[in-house]
């Protein structure tokens, strides 16, 4: 497309020009006509030099090429001044009963992609997005999946923290998720929408193990491991948003 259009765009001043130049034709060689009249029958000639066609054709050119320049530089601004809809990011944790409990992450889920894989030491963790733009107004545009692969029975949950989130228009941070009180879940789900917002967000996933302290002004879990995750929405929405 663009290969076609700058030829266009650079062919018009020259097309203009030529127009011009051929209109001023006429009353050039009418000019021209009477100065050699007015010559033979005074044999003086006090005029002024007329304008030849060449100048015609240099001013005419550079004249269009100003007003087209001119014309792209303010298209340019208005576009770029016109306000945008402000980035949306919203991350839900499906703590409790949801139509995600039927599968285990890593798992075909109906209507999304997997798109990344994390494995780590006692942990596994699955980014899904969603197939379809028609969809995003009834399901989540991308789920995440956490999943305890370790064996030790002081597992207490695990947590997720959402580091930080950055895009072209926006950035902040702040805590998310909880611990799960139920330790035969494994599993943690976490569904987010966007909207107009293709950065990245870091998480943290962390593995809660019980805690042998019995002050209850404590918290009676621990961290016992942290992995970090990042995801850059930008890349892994394009094809489907």
């Amino acid at each position: 497309m663009h290969i076609i259009i700058i030829p266009t765009i650079l062919a018009i001043p020259i097309l203009v020009a030529i127009i011009g130049t051929l209109i001023y034709m006429p009353f050039y060689r009418k000019k021209i006509n009477t100065r050699l009249s007015e010559f033979k029958e005074s044999n003086t000639n006090d005029n002024k030099p007329v304008m030849t066609p060449i100048k015609i054709f240099v001013i005419y050119l550079i004249s269009c090429v100003i007003t087209i320049a001119l014309i792209i530089i303010i298209s340019v601004n208005i576009a770029n001044s016109e306000p945008k809809n402000e980035p949306y990011f919203c991350m839900k944790a499906q703590d409790g009963p949801s139509l995600l409990d039927r599968y285990e992450p890593g798992e075909t889920i109906p209507g999304y992609t997997l798109k990344s894989t994390i494995k780590e030491t006692n942990v596994e963790i699955y980014f899904y997005v969603n197939q379809s733009i028609e969809s995003y107004d009834f399901f989540p545009n991308g789920i995440i999946a956490v999943k305890y692969t370790g064996s030790d029975e002081q597992y207490a949950g695990i947590k997720v923290l959402l580091n930080n989130f950055k895009d072209m228009n926006c950035s902040g941070s702040y805590s998310y998720g909880g611990t799960v009180s139920d330790n035969s879940k494994k599993n943690k789900w976490l569904t987010f929408d966007t909207d107009n917002f293709y950065g990245d967000i870091s998480l943290t996933a962390c593995i809660m193990k019980k805690s042998a302290l019995t002050d209850k002004t404590k918290d009676v879990n621990t961290i016992d491991q942290k992995v970090d995750i990042t995801f850059n929405l930008g890349k892994e929405l394009s094809k489907t948003k």
